[in-house]
């Protein structure tokens, strides 16, 4: 058994080897600056502020062609657990929502978790 565990081991290992081989050849990082891979992102900024209640984070990443791409992210603690809505607006100018709203009941000791998300403009079908 212990064989089979450590081949299985060493088999993963090789795998993600391969792959990351794979993938640094890939044709999406043909542009390079002296052998390195482009940067998707030239900067990022993240600005985080703490309340009573729980948090705002405001991150910005600006791209190489001057578009840019944020996330809103407020997280507001309750009485059985937290609320979280994200905002994200991409260069492109679509806009990406996800409220999660989460509890927690002792007594059962289950968690209940809801999420929505809503894209504008909706995703292609």
């Amino acid at each position: 058994m212990k064989t089979l565990i450590s081949s299985r081991r060493a088999s993963a290992c090789a795998l993600a080897t391969v792959l990351g081989a794979l993938v640094l050849q890939s044709p999406a990082l043909a542009d390079k600056r002296d052998g390195q891979a482009a940067p998707r992102w030239e900067s990022k900024t993240i600005q985080t502020q703490r309340n009573a209640t729980g948090y705002e984070r405001h991150t910005t990443w600006a791209g190489q062609n001057g578009k840019t791409r944020t996330v809103n992210d407020v997280t507001t603690r309750t009485n059985t657990g937290y609320d979280r809505e994200t905002v994200v607006t991409h260069p492109n100018g679509s806009i990406l929502t996800r409220d999660v709203t989460s509890s927690y009941d002792p007594a059962t000791k289950t968690r209940t978790k809801e999420v929505t998300v809503d894209r504008t403009p909706p995703p292609a079908e």
